[in-house]
């Protein structure tokens, strides 16, 4: 049993410093850099809730107005206004927003050329995109991307108990490093910056496979092997002054 206790605090440890709580705290301290009182934000693809709008970020004090999209129900309670449409057509005037975050929606986006596009499109210059979306590199997020959607929604609404608003297809269109980058340059928009993060997490269910995967994971980054198959990605992109 301590055995145990020592690895789940290991695995904790290893979350903070590299994984899914590295790259939470990543994200949000990226957005605290980027917004102003006058922030006005664009949560695309914002769900029922969402990290950022569930922080201290998204508060009177922190920014101006956050409008979600979404493409099913307008149920998020964080949201000063929400809209039911598609990303690839904003209900929007151009030049409306100074930021737009994107959490767990690039996956199901069927036309990333037209996506990025709209986003150019309501941002205003020198406004930025951030996203966080899994990486089709990895192979779990490959192997789960060559799941049949039905089988898959199967498992969703009996094991996890998903509502059906909350089911979409995937495609990982636009989920790779490489992906991401073409699609974001392809709209005219600067890279800020691009990260991966681990997360041994999904093999919790056997103590002793989740330890060999957290220890060949600490050897990758000790060792500065390439993190091109990171489980998560973490992008922010910038429209430049004058697009």
């Amino acid at each position: 049993m301590m055995y145990e206790r020592d690895l789940v605090r290991e695995l904790d440890r290893f979350s903070r410093e590299s994984g899914p709580l590295r790259m939470d705290a990543d994200y949000l301290e990226t957005l605290s850099g980027l917004l102003t009182e006058d922030s006005v934000v664009l949560d695309a693809g914002c769900g029922h809730e969402g990290i950022f709008s569930r922080s201290e970020l998204n508060s009177r004090a922190r920014r101006k107005t956050v409008i979600g999209v979404d493409s099913g129900a307008d149920r998020n309670p964080y949201m000063d206004e929400q809209h039911v449409a598609d990303l690839a057509a904003l209900p929007f005037p151009d030049n409306t927003f100074d930021i737009i975050v994107s959490e767990w929606v690039a996956e199901h986006v069927a036309e990333p050329v037209k996506v990025f596009a709209e986003f150019s499109r309501v941002l205003r210059d020198g406004g930025h995109v951030v996203l966080l979306t899994p990486n089709r590199n990895n192979p779990l997020v490959w192997l789960g991307g060559a799941i049949p959607s039905a089988f898959k929604d199967w498992l969703l609404r009996s094991m996890l108990k998903k509502d059906d608003r909350d089911l979409f297809p995937v495609y990982l269109r636009m989920n790779t490093p490489a992906a991401i980058h073409r699609h974001a340059k392809t709209a005219g928009f600067d890279e800020l910056f691009l990260k991966t993060y681990p997360n041994p997490e999904y093999f919790m269910w056997n103590s002793r496979l989740l330890q060999l995967v957290l220890r060949l994971e600490q050897r990758m980054i000790a060792w500065q092997w390439p993190r091109r198959f990171n489980m998560y990605i973490l992008a922010a992109y910038s429209k430049p002054l004058g697009k």
